[in-house]
């Protein structure tokens, strides 16, 4: 019984080194993380602050150069129409190729020539399909370089030109016989 004694003395001394092994293994784990932890946060915080600053910093040369970010241009021509009548609610618009983000006006000038109106559009810079529509008619002009006209009242363009719009870049004559 003596020996069974010292046995269980030995396994509980054992068991106890083990157990205080693994708390101080456990508690410079700890230490460790928590260290690790704080230089993440303090990183975290400086990249905040330096984007806040880069914000703050485009906000401030935008509003001295008082220019927006996005790059654009501008087109302009003659939208020229069949039926004078038909023109107070007509827009011209341009279709983005990828997106299919339209950007449209309704601000038509009028010319010597009874059958043509003057737009100007400005654009951010891309590839676009430029048109003219007469809501709620769904049909379309697409401004085309060709124009096909079976008689004297029936005229279509359905060859759609692609135009490339560059930064500051501004594209005359995009004529649409409407």
């Amino acid at each position: 019984m003596k020996q069974l004694n010292y046995l269980f003395v030995v396994l509980f001394i054992f068991i106890g080194l083990l157990s205080i092994s693994y708390i101080w293994s456990s508690e410079a784990d700890k230490e460790t993380l928590i260290t690790k932890s704080t230089e993440q946060a303090q990183e975290i915080s400086s990249l905040k602050d330096k984007i806040s600053g880069l914000e703050k910093g485009k906000t401030e040369e935008s509003a001295v150069m008082g220019t927006s970010t996005t790059a654009t241009g501008t087109i302009s021509g003659l939208l020229k129409i069949k039926k004078i009548s038909s023109t107070h609610n007509i827009i011209i618009c341009a279709q983005d190729k990828f997106t299919i983000k339209e950007f449209c006006t309704d601000g038509l000038l009028e010319t010597t020539a009874p059958n043509e109106l003057k737009y100007t559009l400005e654009i951010p810079i891309g590839k676009y399909f430029i048109f003219a529509i007469s809501p709620p008619d769904p049909n379309k002009a697409y401004y085309s370089k060709i124009q096909k006209c079976t008689d004297g009242e029936n005229c279509e363009n359905n060859q759609k030109i692609l135009l490339e719009i560059s930064e500051n870049e501004s594209q005359e004559n995009i004529d649409i016989y409407f």
